[in-house]
């Protein structure tokens, strides 16, 4: 059984000094030491590395490195692991094979949702795409990865943007993927998706526009990679559109922050909180499983659209009382109140953010006790006593 989140947050808290944990992550998850602020301590480093894995399903990536730099370590932790025998050592080294149908896509991680929906639509479209970090095998070093990439596939597409050329590896992939373009190994097309000024030598090659619409822009793109002429690219361009589909609704997406299992205090003290209700009393201590919760409050806008499982739509907000300010918070307690009777498998988000885990550790007594403690933090954050990120 794979560790879980709580047991490779300690792992690498007790394997790892500050150093050889940037080491790591600068050799196996870049786009995460690219992340990494001045001041950052070694335990919001570890936390940084775990949840941008497990967001995007690559917590065996983390494993895997984990093995790779310590072994010992690993298998004395988590078990005994059989080692990997090593392939023989070629005479001399295979010829890489350069798929002339695979499409490199270098972008910068402010640019991820763009590049993973082109992605998918090129893919959609019969096209293999070499995309970052989704293509780093488990136990890859970024840069083996990298070369890898540039290295099997004949089309190199770079998403050119002010993030984008301000990224230092979106721009050494492009100056090696200009480089083999003038060797005749791949086809360089980089696409205008923001404006932003680029290095004199990207200017010779003719941009695919992203900058309207993004379905004008994936037809350019696709009658590019089909070799048509770009007279061709404008006729198409020019052809009736289809009607605009009805806008989609999208889901709720929070910045969720993992708290780990542990022991809270829960409840109140009169002596120090004259607002203290009855039922929150005695100030007692409660253990809770790890959960998530959202790192920001939730807004008014957020608010509006969200949908529960079952189709209907959340409660609006009640009137505000107190000094709570026009950023919602004012009705966040009553968004919690049906946390003791929802079931919990539906994973619903609620109004501050709280996300129920499907866990048969998660009781309602469990739920209710959370649900108190929110309610009185906020209750205090209205009355200007406590800041959100006291909860």
């Amino acid at each position: 059984m794979p560790p879980t989140t709580a047991e490779l947050r300690r792992f690498l808290t007790a394997a790892f000094s500050d150093e050889e944990l940037k080491t790591l992550c600068f050799d196996y998850f870049r786009d995460v030491y690219d992340d990494f602020a001045a001041g950052m301590t070694k335990g919001q480093m570890i936390q940084l590395l775990i949840e941008r894995c497990d967001r995007r399903a690559a917590l065996a990536n983390l494993e895997a490195a984990l093995r790779a730099e310590r072994p010992d370590q690993y298998a004395a932790r988590f078990g005994v692991v059989t080692p990997v025998p090593a392939a023989p050592t070629p005479a001399e080294p295979a010829p890489v094979r350069r798929d002339p149908h695979q499409v490199f896509l270098s972008h910068a991680h402010e640019d991820a949702a763009f590049a993973h929906r082109l992605a998918a639509d090129l893919e959609q479209a019969g096209w293999r795409v070499w995309i970052a970090p989704d293509s780093i095998q488990p136990g890859e070093k970024w840069v083996e990865a990298i070369s890898r990439g540039l290295e099997e596939s004949g089309v190199f597409i770079v998403v050119l943007t002010p993030a984008g050329v301000a990224s230092r590896w979106v721009r050494t992939e492009t100056n090696a993927a200009i480089e083999l373009e003038n060797r005749g190994e791949v086809r360089f097309i980089p696409l205008e998706v923001a404006a932003c000024q680029v290095p004199a030598l990207w200017n010779v090659y003719q941009r695919v526009p992203f900058g309207g619409r993004y379905e004008d822009g994936l037809r350019a793109l696709l009658a590019r990679l089909s070799g048509a002429p770009a007279a061709d690219v404008a006729r198409a361009l020019a052809q009736p559109r289809a009607p605009e589909p009805a806008p989609r609704r999208e889901p709720l997406d929070f910045d969720w922050v993992t708290i780990p299992a542990g022991e809270f205090l829960m409840g109140s003290d009169k002596r120090k909180d004259e607002l203290a209700d009855d039922d929150e009393t005695p100030q007692h201590t409660v253990y809770l499983p790890e959960f998530r919760i959202a790192r920001t409050p939730v807004t008014v806008a957020q608010f509006a659209p969200g949908k529960v499982d079952s189709g209907d739509p959340l409660p609006g907000p009640p009137p505000m009382r107190g000094r709570a300010s026009a950023s919602g918070f004012g009705w966040c307690p009553p968004a919690f109140e049906p946390l003791a009777s929802a079931p919990l498998v539906s994973g619903r988000l609620w109004g501050c953010g709280f996300q129920a885990t499907p866990s048969p550790a998660l009781d309602f007594g469990l739920l209710r006790s959370l649900h108190a403690h929110v309610r009185t933090k906020l209750r205090n954050m209205a009355h200007g006593r406590a800041p959100l990120h006291n909860i």
